[in-house]
């Protein structure tokens, strides 16, 4: 029984300590309204790509075996993110000009679908080349978003 109560404490504790990663979160709520005012400063597309890059670098610095340097990526990453992700759906609203609702919606579509098919597919990636694997997907998918930017800001100035 005293080790029953040992072992579910334990992972009782574990499991607090790990929900403690998402505390992270709260530097998407600074990085989204700062990126933001950023972009009309600088540009959307520029600012885009710092956050693309911060996901990247996060992204690589998660390779690290230290847990402490794991937990910066994590942060550079979600900052990165939430930046990113913000300009990203703001652009979308700024660049339709009817049927705004539908333009939104066609973008979320697009987040979630594509999270639930990278979610997956890095699934199989730790199965098959563990974190590192995983890493290599995150960064080849970022590097064809920094393409799609590049595309899309092309296509904007041959339309003007």
């Amino acid at each position: 029984m005293l080790i029953y109560i040992l072992h579910s404490q334990f992972f009782l504790n574990f499991r607090t300590i790990v929900g403690w990663i998402f505390i992270v979160y709260l530097v998407g709520t600074f990085s989204s309204t700062w990126f933001g005012s950023l972009s009309d400063r600088y540009g959307r597309q520029r600012i885009l790509l710092v956050g693309i890059v911060l996901m990247l670098v996060g992204a690589l610095i998660t390779l690290n075996v230290s847990l402490i340097i794991q937990l910066i990526g994590i942060t550079v990453f979600t900052f990165g993110f939430f930046g990113s992700n913000s300009i990203a759906s703001g652009w979308v609203s700024q660049r339709a000009k009817h049927d705004k609702a539908q333009a939104s919606s066609l973008y979320l579509f697009f987040y979630y679908f594509g999270s639930s098919i990278g979610g997956t597919a890095g699934g199989v990636f730790w199965s098959v080349f563990g974190w590192g694997g995983v890493v290599g997907l995150i960064t080849a998918l970022l590097i064809f978003a920094i393409l799609l930017s590049f595309l899309l800001q092309y296509l904007i100035k041959r339309h003007e």
